[in-house]
């Protein structure tokens, strides 16, 4: 991932991120993608969506918590955001 800094005239870009191995799950690649979301907009600390983002553990979350995965998936789409 990079990410893009602007200050005063001055524009940065610095390469982050890491290397990722995602289960092949339709859950697990949810569970990456919030990770991933919550990186951007500064929330992977959040003890309360910790549990959603951990993707190489999937197979704990209940089906009500994949079901509310699914619901702060869509809540942070790109098209809902842009609405």
């Amino acid at each position: 991932m990079t990410v893009f800094f602007r200050q005063r005239n001055a524009i940065e870009l610095e390469q982050i991120g890491e290397v990722a191995t995602i289960p092949d799950n339709d859950v697990a690649h949810l569970m990456y993608y919030l990770k991933s979301v919550c990186f951007a907009i500064d929330c992977a600390n959040d003890s309360n969506i910790q549990r959603f983002t951990n993707y190489k553990r999937w197979f704990l979350l209940s089906l009500d918590e994949q079901k509310t995965l699914l619901l702060v998936c869509y809540t942070y789409s790109p098209d809902v955001l842009n609405n």
